[in-house]
């Protein structure tokens, strides 16, 4: 089978979201089951090509764009320790510009134009197009004009990364990339008058992929669906949700250099030294007795940190310390900063956040909050859990199919799950703390986290069905 894997992002070339570190693994995953996997993404500015063993194809692809063309070159290679072929897609003027206000419905319609005229350009005998996130959203546009005749009929998968992240365009620009107008209509991609992207995937997808089952279940619902609930109902049998996974090889304490000391399930002393060391670079206290929470960010309102900054004068009046790691919004940033000089003996915050601090983190804490009102992936849960952090978490998206809340009678669980309020984060931090002041259960709890077994040849292969599926349909 051979798969043609369109993406915004890719780790580590560029983007560091779950959408990113998902099209940097799930391909070659699926090239270890035996798929064969072609990766296009944009060259974005930043990437070193000499880093990555890219080399510049000396052909270059003339693609139609609006009244005229473009001329787009490649960088090829392969995805980082993996053998699944990569193409970046090379047009400055799209790519490489900071500025890309107002032009970014040619940025991504030569994004999709481009992967699927590469397809055709290099022979790949495409079977099956996997599109992913609203930026790739003209290729079902494409592939349903059979702008590309080489890809006529061929199967297109859609994976919708988090239906709020959405962006919505001008009915303008169908005119400015000679798309013309058909398409535009309610039951089209138009949506309250302007054009929608992410309908386009929904609409002429053969399967639509979200990364959790209670996601799919969240975007039929008025709360949780950014007004295309009504869509997701009307496609709910094309609709699949299951939680991607990480590799074991490369997010395992036990094989994790970054770290103070390596530990697994266990013999979990190297946590406790992972902890002193976090203790130590971040200058708090090392009190091994009081519990160590974490909130990675972007610290802001959409991932609970005003919820945290409301409960904050309370939290820290208990017995615990707090790090806050990654960039805060600019509305949280005083309050953080007048929280932070107050009270230095247990609350910490580094601005800056990179892939070895992370890890770090996640060893060295014994709690990860994470409070956002949606998660579609919860790849940074799994994370935690692999490194032993047991979660305080909100039942949103991935997090209510990954987190079990703890019972202190039966030692079950793996994390502590709240609600939505001040009141219910206060509570759930009181039942963390007695059940950190019981050693025997705490650990019970640790190890019942580290065995998760989210992996991603699992993902991979729940992929690999929902392929077969849209290629079995007649």
């Amino acid at each position: 089978m051979q798969i043609l894997y369109v993406t915004p992002a890719v780790a580590p070339y560029h983007g560091s979201g779950d959408l990113a570190e998902i099209s940097g693994a799930l391909p070659a995953a699926l090239q270890g089951l035996g798929m064969k996997v072609t990766v296009v993404a944009p060259f974005w500015k930043g990437v070193r090509p000499e880093q990555y063993g890219l080399a510049r194809r000396i052909r270059k692809l003339t693609v139609p764009l609006g009244h005229g063309s473009a001329e787009v070159g490649f960088l090829e290679g392969k995805l980082r320790n993996a053998d699944v072929s990569l193409l970046l897609l090379d047009h400055p003027e799209s790519f490489q510009t900071d500025d890309g206000k107002g032009n970014e419905h040619r940025r991504y319609y030569l994004l999709a134009r481009a992967a699927l005229e590469a397809a055709r350009e290099l022979s790949l005998n495409v079977d099956l197009v996997h599109a992913n996130g609203w930026e790739s959203g003209f290729v079902p546009l494409l592939l349903q004009d059979d702008a590309v005749p080489a890809l006529a009929g061929v199967k297109l998968i859609f994976t919708i990364p988090e239906v709020e992240h959405n962006q919505l365009f001008e009915p303008g620009i169908l005119e400015d990339l000679q798309l013309g107008y058909r398409h535009f209509n309610p039951e089209g991609i138009e949506f309250h008058g302007r054009v929608n992207l992410l309908k386009a995937g929904v609409l002429h997808a053969d399967r639509l992929i979200v990364w959790s089952e209670r996601y799919a279940r969240e975007l039929q619902t008025e709360e949780h669906g950014a007004g295309l609930h009504g869509l997701f109902r009307a496609q709910a049998g094309k609709l699949r949700g299951f939680l991607h996974g990480l590799d074991p090889a490369t997010w395992t304490p036990m094989n994790d250099h970054r770290l103070a000391e390596r530990y697994d399930g266990d013999s979990l002393t190297g946590k406790e030294a992972c902890k002193r060391a976090l203790q130590a670079e971040l200058g708090l206290p090392i009190r091994p007795q009081l519990p160590l929470f974490l909130m990675v960010g972007p610290l802001s309102p959409g991932r609970g940190a005003d919820l945290l900054l409301r409960a904050l004068p309370s939290l820290l009046a208990q017995k615990l310390q707090l790090v806050l790691l990654g960039p805060t919004a600019p509305e949280l940033t005083g309050p953080l900063s007048d929280a932070v000089a107050a009270n230095t003996q247990n609350l910490a915050y580094r601005p800056e956040l990179d892939g070895d601090l992370l890890r770090q983190a996640l060893a060295g804490a014994d709690v990860l909050l994470a409070l956002p009102a949606q998660d579609p992936a919860g790849l940074l849960v799994m994370k935690a859990l692999r490194y032993g952090t047991l979660p305080l978490c909100r039942r949103v998206g991935a997090l209510a199919d990954l987190v079990i809340d703890a019972d202190p009678t039966s030692g079950s669980g793996n994390g502590f799950c709240t609600g939505g309020s001040r009141e219910d984060l206060e509570r759930t931090v009181l039942r963390v703390l007695s059940a950190y002041g019981q050693r025997r259960l705490w650990l019970q709890l640790t190890r019942t986290a580290m065995r998760q077994t989210n992996n991603l040849e699992l993902s991979a292969r729940r992929t690999l069905e929902v392929y077969q599926s849209a290629l079995d349909q007649a």
